[in-house]
């Protein structure tokens, strides 16, 4: 699989600065931005987090990395490169082994190596029309794209959790809304 991994200048919170070392493989990240999309899912969600990533370190590495999806598809981006662009962030560690989250990340990685897996944005329509009239049109998304949340709800799948797996058109918001005993809590 060929990620890109891009590099530059970041200015990313305090916040991050000052935890960095806190941040472990595996761990999902639930980001508040303040641009014009992070607002606009706050608004329709009723929502504090509107983006959400699972935290990525290559084996013999210390590098942070991100795994989530961006306007081109899965992303693999320097976790400092991604915090840059939010205002405050959370971490929901997973309570589980590290050989399950190696094992998950890995089949992440598989099941997006060669494949053409987008970005959803039809489904960003379908979830602020059902959020707004509470009409729901299931054709706007395609089955083979996908939103962060629903990324990240693929990956807590993969760990064998089937915490967020009933959560219909779920939402960065949702990993709060819904969360239970698999996962803990940092930096809220």
């Amino acid at each position: 699989m060929q990620l890109a991994i891009s590099s530059g200048k970041t200015n990313p919170p305090q916040k991050y600065i000052d935890n960095r070392s806190m941040f472990k493989n595996g761990d999902l990240v639930v980001y508040r931005g303040s641009s014009f999309m992070s607002k606009a899912i706050q608004y329709f969600d009723k929502a504090y987090y509107n983006h959400i990533g699972v935290v990525w370190t290559p084996e013999k590495s210390d590098r942070l990395l991100t795994l989530d999806m961006w306007s081109d598809g899965l992303a693999c981006i320097p976790l400092s490169r991604r915090m840059s662009g939010y205002d405050d962030f959370c971490i929901l560690r997973p309570k589980t082994t590290e050989s399950n989250i190696e094992d998950s990340i890995k089949k992440i990685l598989s099941y997006w190596d060669g494949t053409n897996v987008g970005y959803d944005y039809g489904l960003l329509l379908r979830f602020v029309i059902v959020k707004k009239t509470g009409i729901d049109l299931t054709g706007l998304s395609k089955k083979k794209n996908f939103i962060c949340s629903e990324f990240a709800q693929y990956y807590t799948n993969l760990l064998g959790f089937k915490t967020y797996d009933e959560v219909d058109m779920i939402t960065p918001q949702d990993f709060m809304r819904y969360i239970d005993e698999n996962f803990e809590i940092l930096l809220k």
